[in-house]
């Protein structure tokens, strides 16, 4: 029983650690764009204030958005919102 147990298990991990060139791409870009704003001062359109747009979460993911748009991704941001379902509470996520 134990070693079925481990096989199962195993090729549960493998799938959950297996990437595409694709995936480590778009990580890539990512960690690049962080960088990029972090070390910016990006005006925050939000509050209008300078350098703010690194703690302004909506103005962050929108600089993320764009520099991956500028990377040639297809990014976006999205809202999404349900109802109460039977084993899901509703929700309102980005």
């Amino acid at each position: 029983m134990f070693c079925v147990h481990q096989i199962g298990f195993d090729l549960v991990q493998t799938n959950l650690y297996r990437t595409s060139s694709m995936e480590i791409s778009i990580r890539n870009a990512t960690k690049e764009a962080i960088e990029e704003i972090n070390g910016s001062k990006l005006e925050c359109s939000c509050s209008g204030q300078s350098g703010a747009a690194s703690s302004c979460r909506h103005c962050f993911m929108k600089q993320v958005s764009s520099q991956l748009q500028n990377a040639g991704f297809n990014s976006a941001i999205c809202n999404t919102k349900w109802t109460n379902l039977h084993s899901l509470p509703s929700g309102n996520f980005n």
